[in-house]
């Protein structure tokens, strides 16, 4: 079967800077996921397991709310439905869907029932045991009776609904048909990410979205080729009687088959593989905005793979953002290294679990000169990544005031994303990155021109939180400062003199 044609770069790219201010309502199982993070260095003397010395805790939208997550770091507007316990976990997990800008409303609260939880254990990147707390019994009729009362509540504020399955009690099949059933009566795209074998619930979806393990079990086709995958797909489009079938096929990219229309395939993109989990939940937003803003079925599974491409490079059920998207759609862009502080702080968290080290300095770095380059090379050397934070043109015009900048904050983090040694550049509009460095958490604040420790805007906070403040030694005597001044004291006559004569060819 040819590959699909299915969308030029420009498309791609025009349905991505769309993605912004989409709504998107989920309705699925809420799923907490805390990592703890630790060191092996002895095997214990009870029994043959490594012992592991506890460093940090964190925890992350897991499940259906990892989809929320998702839609929100594509620039959309999310909203969850979903159950949760009276519990510590399940307060922790309405906290979580605030800070992406999910209203708390659409969680329903269960007493007696725990909030289910994916505990995972890790050392140096390294999963070493997985602990699971969760009740997957059905939910009663009040129950089911909340979630769809929530669903139906925030349907009008909808473009699309996703039914998110992950088979622990909230997507049953009387949920299912009647949350269904009032999307397509309101005019909303419905799009399913299924468990199980009964696809028979997901009767009237839009689009339907198995791996191809699910849709071998769901279909009752063994797949081993291309015309196998298309028997399955084809058995599942008449038991749900939707508009599309797209099957994601992991390192072979995904299938899209629709009535009346020949299959169409969507390659892979190589990527080097971190850990696949939250992957599908990546693919489901992607390809759900993407139906959202008018693509083809064949466009959003395009979306859908390019944003499943991005997060199987992260650790954990992680997020995919438009800058990555469109990053991985243009590689050369990626070499630019600016980056926003949510998608820098997901970046840093996962070399982190790698065992690096991150270095963190700031400045204008307005006209570069040498002394900057050496700068950056030592500080380089304190640790495994160096990010650079830059004031913004404003910040700059209010540190250093007019004419400065010389050059703009596009043209500084240019230039500083073409030095080796730079691994990450982020812009920041304040006076100071006091905030930055509360978010983003580096191991090492490093600043140059000698200054002493206590001087170092920001050591505090940095030490506080566990690192350590180092000052390096001014490389040269010059100094942006002092170029500024020395170009101004230079007449435009002589300045003119010093110019190349024009090219008489």
């Amino acid at each position: 079967m040819p590959e699909s044609a299915h969308a030029s770069q420009a498309r791609l790219e025009h349905l991505i800077a769309q993605f912004a201010g989409t709504r998107a309502l989920v309705l699925g199982d809420a799923i907490l996921d805390r990592y703890i993070w630790g060191s092996v260095e002895r095997v214990s003397p009870e029994a043959p397991v490594p012992v592991v010395h506890i460093q940090s805790q964190t925890e992350m939208l897991g499940g259906a709310a990892n989809v929320a997550a998702n839609l929100a770091a594509l620039g959309a507007r999310a909203e969850f439905v979903g159950a949760i316990g009276d519990d510590a976990e399940g307060a922790a997990l309405a906290a979580l869907l605030g800070e992406i800008g999910a209203p708390r409303s659409g969680l329903a609260k269960l007493s007696g029932r725990p909030t289910t939880v994916k505990t995972r254990v890790l050392s140096m990147g390294q999963q070493i045991v997985r602990l699971d707390r969760e009740d997957t019994a059905p939910f009663g009729d009040a129950m089911r009776r909340r979630l769809l009362d929530r669903f139906a509540r925030a349907l009008p504020r909808a473009d699309v609904a996703i039914l998110s399955d992950y088979a622990k009690g909230v997507l049953c099949g009387p949920v299912c048909e009647e949350a269904i059933r009032l999307a397509k009566r309101a005019g909303k795209i419905v799009v399913v990410d299924p468990k199980g074998t009964d696809y028979r619930r997901y009767r009237g979806a839009d689009a339907i979205k198995p791996n191809q393990r699910e849709a071998a079990a769901a279909s009752g086709v063994a797949i081993d080729s291309e015309a196998s995958l298309e028997r399955a797909a084809r058995a599942i489009l008449r038991i749900v009687r939707g508009r599309a079938v797209v099957i994601s096929r992991s390192g072979e990219g995904a299938a899209v088959f629709e009535r009346g229309r020949p299959a169409e395939f969507v390659r892979a993109r190589a990527r080097a593989v971190f850990d696949e989990s939250g992957c599908g939940d990546s693919f489901i937003a992607a390809l759900a905005l993407g139906l959202a803003r008018g693509a083809t079925a064949a466009e959003a599974a395009a979306l859908g793979n390019l944003a499943g491409s991005v997060v199987v490079g992260k650790l954990g059920a992680a997020s995919a953002t438009r800058e990555e998207l469109l990053d991985a759609l243009d590689p050369g862009r990626a070499q630019r290294k600016l980056r926003g502080a949510t998608q820098l702080k997901a970046e840093l968290a996962m070399l982190r679990a790698a065992g690096k080290r991150i270095v963190f300095t700031n400045g204008c770095f307005d006209l570069f000169h040498l002394g900057h380059i050496k700068f950056l090379e030592r500080a380089r050397q304190l640790g495994g990544a160096l990010v650079v934070a830059i004031n913004s043109d404003a910040s700059v015009r209010r540190v250093k005031g007019p004419p400065r900048p010389v050059l703009d904050q596009d043209s500084r983090a240019a230039i500083l994303s073409a030095i080796d040694a730079v691994d990450f550049v982020v812009l920041f509009d304040e006076d100071t990155p006091e905030r930055l460095l509360r978010e983003l958490r580096p191991d090492v604040l490093v600043k140059g021109k000698g200054l002493k420790e206590q001087q170092i805007v920001g050591a505090e906070i940095v030490e506080a939180q566990g690192g350590r403040t180092v000052s390096l030694p001014l490389f040269g005597e010059t100094t942006t400062d002092a170029m500024v001044e020395k170009i101004a004291r230079q007449p435009a006559t002589a300045m003119r003199s010093k110019q190349a004569p024009p090219d008489s060819r």
